[in-house]
């Protein structure tokens, strides 16, 4: 709006919006601007979007990547939210579960709001391009701004950093907020810049100094993420890809059967809406904690991998002794006699189970991501036949 009534001199934006390339002229540089996923601290990684389905998932309205998303993710039913502001102010009161925004924008926003109980845990498959116009009247603040974002002492490292680097694999290893806070600071100058143009030097200085601390502050609190889930206690989903692999190749090496069971809490929104997430919470150390007293041997690994997915890694017993070791976990954990009224497979918490042994002798023949989806599938079909029951496949 205040572009199009020539209220500003400096606005971003896409580099091929009609709109502003009508009164604004664009300078010479692009950023990748990722769509990331944004929830309460204490929920793992998120390697795919679709892994929360089951969840309450937000937009922002009129952003340009609303329709990309809808686009990408044809069978998730999204929300939606008027600002980014207010959308993350929902996440961070629960009022729904998961925010999609662009990197950049929810960063700065979660900063500026204090909302420290928020955290980036994953990226889309969407990027934003993302460029600056300036208004055609203003040549002398156009000639400036695009020779300092094209100065390669001033630019060319931080779009290196964002352009070559941004990949899944780095964001996860180390979360990438040097990354992030390279773009805010990008961002920052560039108003500081905007303001100065518009005669407020004194308050722009002030405020980048503010955002300046506020960055050296998130800084010195970030840390290299643990293998143990903040929740839970058990390992996390970054520690269940790198056992995962490993074991399955001392299984190769040994000549010993693989097992993995993969499970999730039956209904368990439901269970939140009736009780509360706090109680969802307790819920969820509870049925951890048959997981970790099953977990006695060298060769048990126990994961908490989703919001209430769960997963175990076990080798070198029985398809038998495999399925008896499963049913004793579903067992134990419906013995917690957890009370949940929305449960339509028992009268108390209970879950559901996909279960694939891997015989010893076939190894070669399946990958990591053959052996989860496997155990996936039949997890989906457990809950479709009416949970709170084991779905099991021996491979060989």
């Amino acid at each position: 709006m205040l572009a199009k009534e020539n209220k500003i001199d400096m606005i971003a934006g896409d580099p091929l919006a009609p709109a502003l390339q009508a009164n604004f002229r664009a300078i010479n540089a692009n950023l990748k601007n990722p769509v990331v996923i944004i929830m309460k601290k204490g929920n793992n990684f998120v390697a795919d979007l679709n892994y929360l389905r089951d969840k309450k998932i937000l937009l922002v309205k009129e952003y340009t990547y609303v329709n990309k998303l809808i686009k990408h993710y044809p069978h998730i039913k999204f929300s939606y939210e008027k600002n980014l502001q207010d959308a993350l102010i929902s996440i961070s009161e629960g009022k729904h579960d998961v925010l999609l925004a662009s990197i950049a924008s929810a960063s700065y926003n979660m900063s500026y709001l204090g909302l420290n109980n928020l955290a980036i845990v994953g990226k889309t498959s969407v990027e934003m391009t993302v460029t600056f116009f300036i208004t055609r009247e203003k040549e002398l603040l156009f000639n400036i701004i695009n020779k300092l974002i094209t100065s390669k002492i001033q630019y060319s490292n931080v779009v290196n950093e964002v352009m070559k680097k941004w990949t899944l694999e780095h964001y996860v290893e180390k979360t990438n907020y040097a990354l992030i806070i390279n773009i805010m600071a990008v961002f920052s100058v560039l108003a500081l810049i905007g303001f100065m143009w518009n005669r407020q030097l004194s308050t722009s200085r002030k405020k980048i100094q503010e955002l300046n601390y506020k960055l050296n502050k998130k800084v010195e609190e970030l840390e290299e993420l643990s293998i143990t889930d903040a929740l839970t206690d058990l390992y996390n989903r970054r520690h269940f890809d790198r056992v995962f692999e490993k074991e399955l190749q001392r299984c190769k090496r040994n000549k010993t059967n693989f097992v993995f069971i993969l499970l999730d809490v039956d209904k368990f929104k439901e269970y939140n809406d009736t009780y509360g997430h706090a109680k969802g919470d307790e819920a969820l150390i509870s049925i951890a904690s048959c997981l970790q007293d099953i977990s006695k041997r060298a060769n048990d690994f126990a994961f908490r991998v989703g919001g209430e997915e769960f997963a175990l890694i076990t080798s070198d017993i029985s398809y038998e002794d495999a399925f008896f070791y499963a049913r004793s976990l579903k067992q134990s954990i419906e013995n917690k006699r957890i009370r949940h009224k929305n449960n339509t497979a028992s009268k108390y918490i209970s879950v559901s189970m996909g279960l694939v042994l891997l015989k010893f002798d076939v190894y070669s023949e399946h990958s990591f991501e053959a052996i989860y989806k496997c155990a996936d599938e039949l997890l989906y079909k457990a809950k479709q036949t009416g949970r709170n029951k084991i779905e099991k496949l021996c491979i060989q």
